[in-house]
């Protein structure tokens, strides 16, 4: 590093934990490797914010921000690969790791930032080509990054985002640098214009009904799509349903657009959706937990970027206060209260030879409800056909074994009898409803949830239990947050149950939804995630008879149960 400094920078760069050379800078970010992330990331940010006060050479700088960036992004991923479960509101432990993530970013953006503006105005020689590109890539990086974190704690991004991002991307087109392809960085995503479009494809996605694991899971797939979408200056109008469109001068988020919008620039989705479609496992078989995680995430991106799922019913708005109870083990402690375990293994059970999918076998309603975070750990790569081209697996549950946590932990499959078990309940407010489902307010302290959560909702004064799938998750203003929770049973009852195929032998507790004939919705199990497959036959004692069913198709999954209609 070289480049002649001002005098009136020489108090703060004297402040600086490293002298202004190469080989000082990389070996204090090595050292920041070693040492905690939290306090890593403190340093950094106090770091950040030292040279984003400095008057250095732009070449300096651009040398700087180019070997810090990774290491952000390292530090960054230490913090919150701990956070891709968490449940929500956060703690305030996790809140202050979440922040100081953040502020690196922030930092990160500033500088870069105050660089692109003088690009402009640099005259020749000051900065190659390659550099300049390499300054607004990283700027647009950092902003990418923060999108992210913002996301994964369901809030909304901060005010002038969008208004920034178009200025980086603005001054790309008219120095000609928005395809210039920077081969020095290890990221997919290698030209302005492409980590440009995954920004804008990560917004139109529906993060709030995916947990902070699948988001981050989902911006890295973009990652290998975002080449099949193309930002034009004008639409086709046949293509307008699925493209969304911006104003260099506003600071909105790309908004879909309609026959009487007009926009600076374009850029239609449906191309993405349609390449992520093709790689969906459409070959019917027993699959992992692993694979089905890829699958529903494939789906969700899909549905998504091609507006396949829209609301087909109508909310109502509606006031009161209402009581549920969180977690698979919690709705079992309350259903099974004086329920006593009726069925033992001396109780001859139907042979399944064969464990493989039944001929009745579907995807499962994934759109409702993503799979969170338990997957098999034994399974690295999913094993599909032959045929088809290779998939960019993100990392979606690398060394992540099946284990509840929470309310959700022991007492489902424990062997103890549970009648009469304390289970916790907590209040909420709902602020409307429909057909499918309810809007909840959960206030600060009285709860933690995720994506993916099962609720058991208390009517008729606690006679019958609805349960429900937490579906949506947004933060509101005052750090409540609004809750989605699309219905998947309107009655429930706890049964004792046993199966030759299940992983606990001696028996486990089920939610038995019976069915509905008028809507042609048969009987239907719940059971703690991962336990059995469809296909498999499990017994179960209903109100003094022996009942005895297959599992067929899978209905709903989450890291809190899996759903099954029984045949």
């Amino acid at each position: 590093m070289n480049g002649n400094l001002k005098e009136s920078s020489a108090d703060l760069i004297s402040a600086l934990p490293f002298h202004l050379t190469k080989p000082a800078l990389l070996d204090w970010l090595n050292g920041l490797n070693l040492q905690d992330p939290y306090k890593a990331c403190c340093q950094l940010n106090a770091v950040l914010n030292q040279l984003n006060g400095l008057s250095l050479p732009p070449k300096l700088k651009c040398q700087l921000y180019e070997q810090i960036t990774p290491v952000a992004d390292n530090l960054v991923e230490k913090i919150d690969r701990v956070l891709l479960d968490t449940k929500f509101p956060v703690t305030d432990d996790e809140e202050a790791q979440m922040g100081v993530a953040n502020a690196i970013f922030r930092a990160l953006f500033a500088g870069l930032l105050a660089m692109v503006s003088e690009l402009g105005h640099q005259p020749n020689g000051v900065l190659t080509r390659q550099e300049q590109a390499l300054v607004l890539y990283l700027a647009l990086h950092a902003s990418a990054q923060i999108q992210l974190l913002r996301k994964m704690v369901y809030a909304e991004l901060e005010d002038h985002f969008w208004a920034k991002c178009y200025l980086v991307f603005k001054l790309a087109e008219e120095l000609n640098l928005v395809d210039l392809m920077l081969p020095e960085l290890t990221y997919k995503t290698r030209t302005i214009d492409a980590v440009f479009k995954n920004i804008l494809i990560f917004e139109v996605c529906d993060c709030q009904s995916l947990s902070p694991r699948e988001m981050k899971g989902l911006k890295e797939l973009l990652e290998s799509y975002v080449d099949y979408a193309h930002i034009e200056d004008t639409v086709e109008v046949d293509v307008l349903q699925n493209t969304y469109g911006f104003n260099f001068e506003n600071e909105s988020a790309p908004k879909r657009i309609t026959e009487h919008d007009s926009f600076s620039r374009y850029l239609d989705v449906f191309p993405v959706a349609m390449q992520i479609n093709k790689m969906l496992p459409l070959e019917p078989g027993v699959k992992t937990s692993q694979q089905k995680a890829i699958g529903t995430l494939l789906v969700k991106a899909v549905n998504s970027l091609s507006l396949v799922h829209s609301r087909k019913y109508t909310r109502l708005v509606a006031h009161g206060e209402i009581s549920a109870y969180l977690g698979f083990g919690s709705i079992v402690n309350y259903l099974a209260a004086g329920h006593e375990k009726t069925i033992t293994q001396k109780i001859p059970l139907p042979v399944v030879k064969h464990e493989e999918m039944l001929g009745f076998w579907k995807v499962p309603d994934l759109d409702l409800v993503p799979l969170d975070t338990d997957f098999d750990s034994r399974t690295k790569q999913p094993h599909f056909s032959k045929s088809k081209p290779k998939i960019p697996w993100p990392d979606l549950g690398k060394d992540h074994e099946n284990k509840t946590t929470g309310s959700d932990a022991g007492p489902a499959d424990g062997l103890d009898n549970r009648g009469g078990a304390e289970s916790p309940e907590v209040g909420f407010e709902f602020i409307d409803t429909s057909i499918k489902g309810y809007g909840f307010i959960m206030k600060p302290q009285k709860g933690r949830v995720k994506v993916g959560e099962l609720l058991g909702i208390k009517q008729n004064k606690g006679k019958r239990l609805e349960i429900g799938l937490l579906k949506r998750i947004n933060k509101l203003d005052n750090q409540s947050i609004r809750l989605g929770i699309e219905l998947i049973a309107l009655e429930s009852e706890a049964v004792w149950s046993i199966s030759s195929s299940s992983v606990h032998k001696e028996g486990f507790w089920a939610v038995f939804i019976p069915k509905i004939t008028a809507l042609r919705v048969r009987d239907s199990l719940l059971l703690s995630s991962g336990i059995m497959k469809s296909g498999q036959t499990v017994s179960f004692d209903r109100k003094g008879q022996l009942m005895t069913f297959k599992l067929g198709r899978m209905m709903h999954t989450t890291s809190a149960g899996d759903h099954f209609e029984l045949v």
